[in-house]
């Protein structure tokens, strides 16, 4: 045999062992995150820890000022996986464990001021659960509904009045804190991702397929708007539209984010597809919506809104690559903003004024940072992990 055979022989063999030696990680309850993951078009970021004997899959961050951020997730373990709430005093230069339980998946989080918190997710088993803290996350109670479904999003409007998002089409609403839930259903609806209310009355729910359903009694009942808002985008068919994002800046401006999905024009035999992001925005409390194009080459992830005029929009383009877009004027201009680290692929974006902001960026596993910056995106700096635990 010739010297070129046992060369790709020993090539061969060096992959193999390669491939062997990467360590795979089965996740406990992934399913309840894939759905979820699926359902509200969200990213999971994994965090290295330090001793390099855990990960830490994001899903939600709370920003309350610069220095005060909670993050809820899953966190992998020797002993399996588990339910996470993690902590920053100092704007995530460090970062304390207030909650961890094995059989808690969490999605979401919000503190409605300095004390008063809600975090919520499923069990394994796939019920609902609802985590409460009254002293700034130190303690939280659990409480459990009957979901059926992902709970994705918490929303309050008061300290008394709130809302949670279950993926299956239905809603749990308390008008005491948490204290009880009421179930409603929402007619019809499928994969809903996400909502919010402009008070305590009016609010708007969306999702994929082109699905907009609105309420005018606080919840208690919900009805479709998603023709009419269709019709806005073109002559195009439902499953071709996803709602990603919807938020009301002022009682009379807001918007709704998503990206449509377009046969490409390029002469070919094969047929190809393009993701176009836009915006759809209101001026009147939402009885008339105006599209705004982001683009037509890159598709929406999510969006910041700061105020009517400024906002901050995540894109993709291509399945590995995001692109952070920036507008001043309510969309009529959008500066692009070169990524942080000059790669990988922003997810989400926050922001506490428009100088303080947080950036989800992964560049694979094992390779994914959260960056802050002070200047209103001028400069971003990547936040170490340093992870520790109060109670060991």
């Amino acid at each position: 045999m010739d010297k070129n055979y046992f060369l790709n022989l020993w090539l061969f063999l060096i992959v193999i062992l390669f491939f062997l030696s990467i360590p795979v990680v089965e996740l406990q309850g992934a399913s309840t995150f894939s759905d979820y993951s699926k359902e509200k078009n969200v990213p999971v970021v994994i965090i290295g820890k330090p001793n390099g004997f855990a990960e830490i899959s994001v899903y939600d961050v709370c920003v309350k000022n610069r220095n005060h951020l909670w993050i809820v997730g899953e966190e992998v373990t020797n002993r399996g996986n588990q339910g996470v709430i993690l902590y920053s005093s100092n704007g995530g230069v460090t970062w304390e464990r207030q909650f961890t339980k094995f059989d808690t998946l969490l999605n979401d989080i919000l503190f409605i001021n300095s004390d008063l918190g809600f975090a919520i997710g499923n069990t394994k088993q796939g019920n609902g659960v609802i985590l409460k803290s009254e002293d700034r996350g130190k303690t939280w109670s659990t409480s459990y509904v009957e979901a059926n479904g992902a709970l994705l999003e918490i929303h309050f409007i008061t300290s008394e009045r709130g809302w949670i998002l279950n993926g299956n089409g239905s809603m749990f609403l308390t008008f005491n804190s948490g204290k009880t839930w009421e179930r409603v259903n929402i007619d019809k609806a499928k994969r809903i991702t996400t909502f919010d209310f402009v008070d305590k009355f009016y609010g708007l729910v969306v999702g994929n397929d082109g699905q907009v359903f609105k309420t005018d009694n606080g919840g208690k009942t919900w009805t479709s708007i998603s023709r009419r808002l269709i019709k806005i985008l073109g002559r195009i068919q439902p499953s071709q539209v996803d709602f990603k994002e919807v938020k009301f800046t002022s009682p009379n401006v807001g918007y709704i984010g998503g990206e449509l999905l377009v046969k490409s024009k390029k002469s070919n035999k094969q047929k190809t597809y393009n993701y176009h992001g836009f915006l759809l925005k209101t001026v009147d409390g939402g009885k008339n919506w105006t599209q705004i194009v982001i683009s037509k080459e890159l598709g929406f992830t999510s969006a910041e809104l700061i105020n009517d005029n400024e906002i901050w929009v995540v894109t993709t383009w291509g399945w590995s690559t995001g692109i952070i877009l920036h507008t001043v004027d309510g969309g009529k201009v959008w500066n692009r903003i070169p990524i942080p680290n000059n790669g990988g692929r922003p997810f989400r974006i926050y922001f506490d004024n428009t100088n303080n902001g947080w950036l989800l960026n992964s560049f694979g596993m094992n390779y994914d940072f959260i960056f802050s910056t002070s200047d209103n995106g001028e400069t971003w700096h990547k936040l170490n992990w340093n992870i520790y635990d109060p109670h060991i």
